[in-house]
């Protein structure tokens, strides 16, 4: 067994039957996509827009895009929040490491959610509003319909 089986993500990139059509989201063209920000706040007035931090951010060409939606490709994100990313469309689980290590797989993750993942400037508020319920605490309480793991 290896180590997408035993996380549950058995799915092998490549090979077409029955997987979802490929959006195509232009190759080299930036904007299709978004690394992150990390401004650490989306309060006004607490936003990290020092000129060494907005250095940092970095549009997506629509090949990492692809790679990431349809190639299992690992996401390096720049967020104060999430270190990386990849995505299981086949299995539609997203793997989400956090900055302080841990590692989680979240499911089920659409192609439009996992979209909308790499659109989002803030990948910590992307977090919160989508996948994980806000509150005081330190459970990792996720938002109705969707399932986590805990693999680190």
């Amino acid at each position: 067994m290896g180590i997408l089986d035993w996380l549950g993500l058995g799915g092998k990139p490549g090979g077409n039957a029955g997987k979802p059509q490929r959006k195509r989201y232009g190759s080299q063209e930036r904007g299709a996509g978004h690394r992150g920000i990390g401004v650490g706040s989306t309060e006004e007035g607490k936003r990290d827009l020092s000129a060494e931090n907005i250095a940092k951010w970095s549009m997506l060409t629509g090949a990492e895009v692809e790679g990431f939606l349809y190639d299992q490709e690992l996401l390096i994100v720049h967020s104060t929040n999430v270190a990386s990313a990849q995505y299981f469309i086949d299995d539609q689980k997203l793997m989400l490491e956090f900055l302080n290590g841990s590692v989680y797989i979240y499911e089920p993750i659409t192609e439009e959610m996992a979209m909308s993942f790499v659109q989002a400037q803030s990948k910590g508020a992307w977090v919160w509003d989508n996948l994980r319920v806000r509150g005081e605490g330190g459970d990792h309480k996720t938002a109705p319909g969707i399932s986590v793991k805990h693999v680190k």
